[in-house]
């Protein structure tokens, strides 16, 4: 019975209202106020939305001393922070993302003046960052430059870096015309100059030699007579694309 009595006498207290020694309201436990195991009926003095208060007020009035001190400890434990705000990310993805997006759009003006400014206080830094991003992403720029090439004539434009990736497999990574392994261009089989679409269909690699020997030639007129002609390269070439007595038979895509 006494035990039963104790369970109840429990319940109560967690159940029940309490009043915040701060602003003096009476409040319910549970929704109310934080738990800490230290007190008598197991919550805290102050509601939670005076303690939220008190901390907004306290950084408030000592705003440089806590930036020091958050500073100071993420430089100390930078493994737990990064690995508290990866978690933290992932499983508030849609929330941080909204989060961002309203950040920008508050601080549009204040932040392009920081990245303006970081720019020129990193200046050589910043050239010397995008040299070397462009050097492993050539063919990204690539693409892009030929897309805005073909877009201007207003041709269709359709190469994905995937695609192009998988144009170089078919040819085992070697020049299309002269079979050599060397680094490869994106070579248009039908000139830009003459509507050749920037697709999937008429794009080959091939080397820069080659690529500069064969210019907004026809393919059938040129390769035929030059000197790194080969039957079986032709073959292939033609079978690749789809052509058929000098006739493409597949759709663009």
């Amino acid at each position: 019975m006494i035990k039963y009595d104790i369970i109840v006498l429990r319940g109560w207290l967690l159940m029940g209202t309490k009043i915040c020694s701060k602003c003096g309201k009476e409040l319910e436990k549970n929704k109310y106020f934080n738990k800490r195991k230290a007190s008598k009926d197991g919550f805290t003095k102050r509601c939670k939305e005076c303690i939220a208060k008190s901390k907004k007020q306290y950084y408030t009035n000592n705003k440089e001393k806590v930036s020091i001190k958050v500073h100071e400890y993420r430089i100390q434990n930078k493994e737990k922070v990064s690995t508290s705000n990866k978690k933290y990310v992932q499983n508030n993805k849609q929330l941080v993302i909204e989060y961002k997006k309203q950040y920008y759009q508050n601080n549009k003006k204040i932040l392009a003046e920081n990245n303006k400014q970081n720019y020129q206080n990193n200046k050589e830094s910043y050239l010397e960052r995008q040299k070397q991003y462009r050097l492993k992403n050539l063919d990204v720029f690539r693409i892009n430059a030929q897309k805005r090439k073909a877009r201007a004539k207003q041709l269709i434009s359709t190469l994905t870096i995937e695609q192009w990736e998988n144009i170089k497999r078919c040819f085992d990574k070697k020049c299309a015309y002269c079979g050599e392994e060397k680094p490869l261009e994106q070579e248009h089989f039908l000139a830009l100059s003459k509507g050749g679409e920037y697709t999937t269909n008429n794009i080959i690699p091939a080397c820069k030699s080659c690529n500069c020997s064969k210019h907004d030639s026809d393919f059938f007129r040129w390769y035929s007579g030059y000197k790194y002609y080969s039957k079986q390269r032709e073959q292939k070439i033609l079978k690749h694309l789809g052509y058929d007595n000098e006739q493409q038979q597949l759709k663009i895509n």
